[in-house]
């Protein structure tokens, strides 16, 4: 296995590394509010809040179940990311994202990702360590792409996951790409281009049929952004989530 990375990204080439995350926009149009409601992980039932800076960057997540988020930048880079009693840092080779580690307050080590990527400088995988020196205890990600750019396969460890879109704005279209891509499935796969419509779970690479399915369905505002998406899972709603958008000058 080659060497990889960690971070369920789901995105189009356009979106990183170099174009500005504000270009080919339909609209300046962000999230203000999500609303999460589900019954597969039930630590991501929870209000959140998005605080903005002048640069229509996130500087604040706000949770109704206490787990906030603080993002700290350096131009239109994201460097830190404090959640409770754990700090992220953030590190880049140039524009591109590199590494982070991930430490609790008393510096206590908790891991750190190790980001590498293809020849059309897209993320294929991703290493997390779960220990600092060694990295001899390990979880990796692997992604593969469709001819459209999105990520249509990931593989983590031994486990597989193929994903299909619809071409739909996903809501965090128009945020800042390095907060996209190191946030990504800690809420909702914020680093694709599109809205996922089926996503299909496999035991083992090596298995042809799913363990099981989720299929996606949305109501859309008149932008093509998602204003409703529930989740359902051999005809049971598992997951519900609802966005509010501001439109900032």
């Amino acid at each position: 296995m080659k060497n990889s990375v960690l971070l369920m990204v789901l995105f189009l080439v356009s979106c990183y590394p170099n174009d500005s995350y504000n270009s080919n926009k339909s609209t300046q149009k962000l999230i203000h509010k999500i609303t999460i409601k589900s019954d597969l992980d039930a630590s991501k039932n929870q209000i959140l809040e998005f605080v903005y800076d002048e640069n229509k960057n996130v500087v604040q997540i706000n949770s109704s179940n206490g787990n906030d988020f603080k993002f700290k930048y350096q131009g239109n880079q994201l460097v830190e990311i404090k959640k409770n009693t754990e700090v992220t840092e953030v590190f880049y080779n140039s524009d591109t994202l590199s590494r982070v580690k991930t430490t609790y307050m008393e510096n206590e080590f908790k891991n750190r990702k190790e980001y590498y990527y293809n020849e059309l400088k897209l993320p294929d995988s991703i290493v997390i360590c779960n220990d600092e020196l060694t990295c001899e205890s390990r979880d990796v990600y692997q992604y593969f792409y469709s001819s459209d750019y999105n990520v249509d396969s990931t593989y983590v460890n031994n486990t597989k996951t193929i994903l299909s879109y619809n071409l739909n704005n996903n809501p965090f279209k128009n945020h800042n790409v390095y907060l996209r891509l190191l946030m990504n499935d800690v809420f909702y796969p914020t680093y694709t281009s599109n809205v996922i419509e089926k996503e299909m779970i496999y035991n083992s690479i090596d298995d042809s049929t799913p363990s099981h399915e989720i299929t996606y369905t949305s109501v859309y505002d008149e932008d093509k952004f998602p204003v409703k998406i529930v989740g359902e899972k051999e005809g049971q709603e598992v997951i519900l989530y609802e966005f509010e958008y501001i439109n900032p000058n």
